[in-house]
Formats: C-alpha cells, sequence, structure tokens
C-alpha cells in the first residue's frame, strides 16, 4: 500500500488516492496503530472534502469515529458518526447505509442512550433483513421493555445465523435470563455460548488451512504460466474494493468488551461469594437464598470459563505453527485476559511499567515473557524480525518514566 501510494502521487488519480488513504487508516486500525490510523482517515477526509464526493465523506467520518471510540473518546466518537446523519438520505449503497446506521445507533445504544438508537436500528432492519440487524433491535427492544418483540427477532435471527452470531445471540439470551432470575436457563444459554464458539474457532481454522493451499496452488500456477507479474494489477485493484467495502464495518460486530464482561463477572461473584458467606454464618440461614447465591456463583464460573476458554483455543492455535493474521481485536483481548489468569505477574508487570497499551502491544509484549525468541515473535504475529525490533524499540518509548522523546 505504500508503494501504491507513492505511485500514485506521481499519477494523480482522485478516486486511487482517496482509497489508498481510507485503505491505509484501515489497516493501521486493525494493527491497533490508531494515531497512524487517524492520520490517514484524516487525509482521506480532506481529500473527499476537496472534492465533495459525499460517499468519501461518510466513510472517513465513519473511520475517525471508529478510531476515537477504540481510544476511548465517547464525545469525539459520537460527533463523528452523527456527522453522517444528514447525508444518508445520499447514500446509494443500501448496505452503506445499513451499515452506517448500524454503526450510530451502536454509539447510542452503547451509552445508554436506547430512544435514539431504536429508530436508527429499526430502519436498518427494514432496509436489510440479516441477522445482524435483527440482533440490534432485538436488543434495543428488551432495553425500551419491548420483551415480546425482542424474542421474536431473537428466534428468527437464529434461523439464518452463523457461528458467531448464534455465539453473539445466546450470550445475549444468557444475561436476559440472569436479569430475570432464570439461573437454569442461563446457564443453558451460556453452555450453547461456548459451543458457538468452538464450532466458529473450528471453522475459522478449516478456512486458513483451505486459503493457505489456496495460496500455494496459485503459486505454483503461476510459475508454470508466467502470469504472476502480469497479475498484480488486477489483485491490487481487488484489495483496494475489498477494502473499501470492509472499512464500513458494522460496528457492534468488532466492539470489544472482552475486559468490562470479566471485571463485571469477578465483581458479581465476588458479590454472591459475601452474601454466600453471611448466609452460611447464620444458623437459620434461608436455605432458598443460600442455593439460588450458590446458582449465581456458578453461572459467573462458567461465563467467566467459556471466556477465557476461548482465549486458550486462540493462544493455543498460534503457540506452535500458527499466527494472529486473522485476529480480531476481541481475538487479542480474549487472549491476554486468558493469559492474565495463567500469568498474572507477568501480565500485571507489563501494564504497570507502561502506558496505554493495547491488547495487541500486550500481546506482543507477553510473547517474550513467555520465552519466545525473535523468531517465534516473529512468525507469530506475521511480521519481520526486523519489525519486531522496531516495535520492541517503539514500545520501550512507553514504559513508565523512560524516553519518550
Amino acid at each position: 500500500m505504500k508503494k501504491a501510494e507513492n505511485l500514485e502521487e506521481r499519477i494523480g488519480i482522485p478516486w486511487l488516492r482517496y482509497y489508498i488513504y481510507i485503505n491505509m487508516s484501515y489497516i493501521n486500525l486493525e494493527a491497533n496503530a490508531y494515531d497512524l490510523s487517524m492520520k490517514y482517515a484524516k487525509k482521506a477526509l480532506g481529500h473527499a472534502q476537496k472534492h465533495n464526493n459525499v460517499n468519501w465523506k461518510c466513510l472517513a467520518y465513519n473511520h475517525i469515529g471508529t478510531i476515537f471510540y477504540y481510544k476511548g473518546n465517547k464525545d469525539s466518537a459520537s460527533y463523528y458518526f452523527t456527522k453522517i446523519l444528514r447525508h444518508l438520505k445520499r447514500i446509494t449503497s443500501k448496505v452503506e447505509r445499513v451499515a452506517y446506521m448500524t454503526n450510530i445507533g451502536y454509539i447510542f445504544y452503547e451509552y445508554g442512550e436506547y430512544k435514539k438508537a431504536e429508530p436508527l436500528f429499526r430502519q436498518a432492519f427494514n432496509l436489510l433483513d440479516v441477522p445482524t440487524t435483527r440482533i440490534n433491535l432485538a436488543k434495543v427492544c428488551y432495553a425500551r421493555g419491548k420483551t415480546e418483540e425482542c424474542d421474536t427477532l431473537l428466534a428468527k435471527a437464529l434461523e439464518g445465523a452463523n457461528f458467531d452470531e448464534k455465539a453473539e445471540i445466546y450470550q445475549f439470551m444468557a444475561e436476559k435470563a440472569e436479569k430475570e432470575n432464570s439461573p437454569e436457563e442461563a446457564n443453558i444459554f451460556h453452555k450453547k455460548e461456548k459451543i458457538m464458539q468452538d464450532s466458529a474457532l473450528a471453522r475459522k481454522k478449516t478456512e486458513e488451512m483451505l486459503s493457505l493451499q489456496n495460496e500455494y496452488d496459485n503459486m505454483k500456477k503461476d510459475e508454470r504460466t508466467g502470469h504472476r507479474i502480469g497479475m498484480i494489477i488486477v489483485i491490487s485493484a481487488s484489495a483496494l474494493l475489498f477494502f473499501a467495502i470492509s472499512s464500513v464495518v458494522l460496528f457492534r460486530r468488532r466492539a470489544n468488551r472482552t475486559r468490562r464482561q470479566i471485571t463485571e463477572i469477578r465483581k458479581e461473584t465476588d458479590k454472591y461469594q459475601r452474601e454466600l458467606e453471611n448466609a452460611e454464618r447464620t444458623s437459620r440461614g434461608d436455605k432458598k437464598e443460600i442455593e439460588r447465591l450458590k446458582k449465581k456463583l456458578e453461572q459467573g464460573e462458567a461465563r467467566l470459563s467459556a471466556i477465557l476458554d476461548r482465549g486458550k483455543d486462540l493462544y493455543d492455535s498460534v503457540k506452535l505453527d500458527g499466527n494472529v493474521s486473522k485476529w480480531s481485536k476481541d481475538d487479542f483481548e480474549a487472549v491476554v485476559e486468558y493469559l492474565r489468569a495463567k500469568m498474572p505477574d507477568e501480565v500485571r508487570m507489563i501494564e504497570e511499567t507502561h502506558t496505554k497499551l493495547t491488547a495487541y502491544a500486550t500481546f506482543f509484549l507477553l510473547l517474550s515473557a513467555i520465552g519466545m525468541d525473535a523468531a517465534d515473535t516473529a512468525r507469530i504475529m506475521g511480521i519481520s524480525q526486523g519489525a519486531v525490533r522496531t516495535m520492541r524499540h517503539r514500545l520501550k518509548k512507553k514504559e513508565k518514566g523512560g524516553n519518550n522523546n
């Protein structure tokens, strides 16, 4: 992409320059390089404003809002996402309109503004009836007391959902059952959630193997035909198209809440443990209350186990011969939380001695603590050994009390 950027500066094609900027922003966002991602997103916005292109503006607003969200800046994220609203009617692609509505609606939903989120989620659902839009609408309906509509939407969403979507549905149904004081039902849903997560991970591994096989077959074919160089332009065009489409992400699908979920579960279990100890100390302890608290504790352990097991599975998948090239932000967070449970002192040491580390950077630093050398780290992270040295140097500057110049 950097080569394409340098080449485009000499050619001067407006649409190509825009998509290079937006793709560079997308790539750096996926790599957790927020400052660099923001730099390219703002370049894309400036280019879009210069050419007065509404579609380009909205995509740039979406990127900037997403970056601010992941940096924890609620006000700035909301500011840029809501800038898209006045342009929605001019977005010709139905899928893009639905994605923007989903992203803006999610921001409102995440911050408890359900009244603002519902019409956006409902419009998205009416435009595109897919599991994602059904799940969103179901969640906000439940938040606004529309339980029957929520249940109907979730049941229908399950029919066409993939493994990841089913895991999310079962997680929400478990949380819903907990709020409604139905621990047995919640446990059943958590078990189903874990099954779906395992199935999604197994499918991902299969897809990776098929992808590697296809890449190898294509490489051999290119060696025989000598057409490798001739295909570069076509491949580059396909990559541009892919990133351009992928940049308008359905934001709800990428939200990283693993750490917060674990913190909430641990707070709840600590609370229930204290209540249980108090109840058992009294000779006239309420047996029903004691049983209820024990079930709550079992339920919390099941939820925590489901999250940590996912992190363990991901870690095991790369420890010997895999890499993280297809991991999402949520995957890195899940693995860090698994390693926090396995080696708490090492994780705490890294977090206490560095400032503003992403889950990606934390995992990178943990590889050394685990005993991985530069070659292993390069393989796992999917980068060169030179890039490993560069990243270590860059992260050293984030050490507290270190030289940040």
